[in-house]
């Protein structure tokens, strides 16, 4: 199928400021705008995601990461944004995540939601 013919899964979500994000169905930002501004310098697509990223990274006992946004990620993300947020879960190595992309309400802004992750570790301070 020629591509201007294929269809992608995305999610749009809008602040009440206005400004608006489209959210591919791997989570990467496909597009930020406000009004007739794009934000995003490079508009990211479902092959190749776009250059701005979320990483997990492991220190245990050699540096291990992962993408949490993007074709490679194992985020799954719902279809439906709830609000101005679309939020995903995944699983890597053991390591159970949430993250959550939130455009603010009041202002030209977004706020990350940031990453929640579940595993039972023990904390070590850095040097120990």
């Amino acid at each position: 199928m020629p591509r201007s013919q294929t269809k992608t899964r995305s999610t749009r979500l809008t602040g009440r400021s206005g400004l608006r994000a489209q959210i591919n169905a791997d989570g990467s930002i496909r597009r930020i705008d406000y009004g007739d501004i794009v934000v995003n310098l490079f508009v990211g697509n479902e092959l190749e995601g776009g250059p701005a990223n979320l990483y997990l990274r492991r220190h245990d006992p050699t540096l291990q990461c992962t993408a949490l946004l993007g074709p490679r990620s194992p985020t799954r993300f719902a279809r439906v944004a709830r609000g101005n947020t679309v939020t995903g879960t995944g699983t890597w190595q053991q390591l159970h995540y949430s993250v959550r992309l939130v455009l603010s309400h009041d202002a030209y802004r977004w706020i990350s939601g940031g990453v929640q992750v579940n595993y039972p570790f023990t904390f070590r301070p850095a040097g120990q």
